[in-house]
């Protein structure tokens, strides 16, 4: 299932021997190791407590344990998930399963009444109406989704579709720009593009082939510029991940519509009590540039190292990235896969996902005991930015830093703008705002920002800023 708040359901008997799960684990020593473990559990809490378990926490989840009979469903919530929804979930959950018992019976020996009961419950519909009824809002859930075709034919392009759209052409063009900028490289491109001189703006997925591309796009009203800006890192972060299962972009497109909105980082006062700058400034100081640039344009961050150390770090990181719509995942334990943030792991756990091949090149990684920063791209305002925030307490720091990064936010979406311009009026409108900004580094930031939204404008941005190069070039002449 496709889902940010449940993670897998299993069925294992009294025993703790698993009988089913879904979806099913990549690997067979998982499931192995998964049933050691609960039998162990399992047997514990009724040994010692003379009960049967309910539940287990995490840092990264919440495991339940519903009786069946003589067996456990077993439930794990993600852990941004609060502890009364969660409560109100299993309840919906019982709903479902109730009417089934009676027929079920044993389930110990029919793996494939198991299997019907896991997929039951893996249905999403359901799922996505208790959520809903519980504040978990789904922004995409009702748009519309349309589809047309580019065909190649040597040096021309033609569109295919239904409808006489001017924007269909444009969007086109730029698809067959970066098409041939990029030497025809082909793929799958995920962006979101504003459209301001419409009352709707663009998510598109584009499969890029090389005789006929795809592509796919919702219609957002322009009320939601300022969410989609925030959403679309977690939205292209579960793209890539349903894309390993379904590799056409309209099927790929129609899972994405179900997501939900986890809403905004929140930064408690717990959260609070384990920041610390100064620990921060003197790990990883000459690597901040890197760090806080992943963070602010909306790229994974691993922090790895011993569990409080990695505490600190993560929930410091974590006020860099209250402008995004993603979990913070404190301590990577059961789960093979890294947040779509900032997410923290022992070093066994890293040497072992990394042996598997589970760390993607474009996460940035943090090594806190040898102090070693694994990165590329950096952005030399981030930095200047911390030195101001660094000695006032952590209430206020969080506030300062929220309001620069709003107002980074909004120059950004100002740039995403510009994508449809004459090449002219753009060049101007983006020394407007470079001179508005009157800093280099926080005019590159603000650049890299929109470009983590919107992968056409990379080939844009970069006409642009050496056009207006040129042109102040020209202008110092004067």
């Amino acid at each position: 299932m496709s889902s940010s708040i449940i993670r897998k359901i299993s069925l294992v008997s009294k025993g703790g021997i698993l009988l089913g799960e879904y979806p099913k684990s990549e690997l067979e020593n998982e499931k192995v190791l998964a049933s050691g473990l609960l039998a162990a559990l399992l047997s514990f809490s009724k040994e010692v407590h003379k009960s049967d378990l309910e539940s287990l926490s995490f840092h990264d989840r919440i495991v339940t344990f519903i009786k069946i009979d003589e067996n456990f469903l077993v439930v794990e919530f993600s852990s941004v998930v609060q502890t009364d929804v969660i409560e109100k979930m299993i309840i919906e959950i019982k709903k479902i399963i109730e009417p089934l018992i009676d027929s079920i019976g044993d389930l110990s020996g029919d793996y494939s009444l198991v299997e019907e009961l896991l997929q039951t419950i893996g249905n999403l519909n359901w799922y996505h109406e208790a959520l809903n009824k519980l504040g978990f809002t789904q922004p995409l859930v009702d748009k519309e989704i349309s589809t047309f075709r580019i065909q190649h034919t040597g040096s021309s392009d033609m569109v295919i579709t239904n409808e006489n759209n001017n924007l269909i052409s444009q969007v086109a063009n730029l698809l067959n720009q970066y098409r041939r900028t990029k030497n025809y490289e082909m793929g799958l491109i995920k962006s979101f593009i504003p459209c301001p001189n419409q009352d709707f703006s663009l998510y598109v997925l584009a499969d890029l082939k090389t005789s006929q591309s795809e592509v796919n796009f919702l219609k957002l009203p322009n009320e939601m510029n300022l969410d989609m800006f925030r959403l679309t890192p977690y939205l292209n972060s579960e793209v890539d991940h349903i894309k390993v299962e379904k590799s056409n972009s309209l099927e790929i497109l129609q899972e994405i519509i179900k997501v939900h909105d986890i809403g905004k980082l929140n930064i408690s006062d717990d959260k609070l009590e384990n920041v610390s700058f100064d620990y921060l400034d003197k790990i990883i100081k000459k690597k901040l540039d890197i760090v806080l640039n992943s963070i602010v344009i909306g790229q994974p961050i691993l922090v790895v190292g011993d569990r409080p150390s990695v505490r600190i770090v993560t929930n410091t990181l974590s006020l860099f990235s209250q402008h995004r719509s993603t979990e913070i995942i404190e301590w990577l334990d059961l789960d093979n896969e890294v947040g779509n943030n900032i997410t923290g792991i022992s070093i066994s756990k890293y040497k072992e996902m990394e042996k598997e091949g589970k760390i993607n090149s474009n996460i940035t990684i943090i090594e806190l005991d040898s102090r070693k920063v694994i990165g590329s791209d950096s952005n030399r305002y981030l930095p200047t930015l911390f030195d101001q925030v660094k000695k006032q307490e952590p209430k206020h720091a969080a506030q300062m830093i929220k309001n620069e990064l709003d107002a980074l936010v909004l120059h950004a979406l100002k740039i995403t703008e510009m994508i449809f311009l004459e090449k002219e009026l753009a060049i101007q409108n983006l020394s407007t705002l470079q001179k508005e900004i009157n800093n280099q580094y926080k005019f590159d930031l603000i650049l890299n920002m929109a470009k983590q939204r919107n992968q056409l404008l990379d080939l844009i941005i970069t006409e642009l800023s050496s056009s207006l190069k040129t042109a102040e070039n020209f202008l110092s002449n004067f």
